[in-house]
């Protein structure tokens, strides 16, 4: 996982062979992330504390 400051998540599966990219509605920037429940990562940033579901929800 590599998060950026215009709330880009890059996202690998595969041991960093390749990426997912999602970018965050609020474009926020990212300065932690942590694997957070199942299909779910914790993230920190200029946002706060929140988890994001990688399918694409978010809370």
């Amino acid at each position: 996982m590599i998060g950026g400051l215009t709330g880009v998540l890059l996202i690998s599966g595969d041991a960093g062979e390749t990426f997912r990219l999602t970018q965050q509605d609020d474009r926020k920037g990212v300065s932690a992330l942590l694997p957070g429940p199942a299909g779910a990562v914790v993230v920190a940033g200029e946002g706060g504390v929140r988890t994001i579901r990688l399918d694409g929800e978010g809370s």
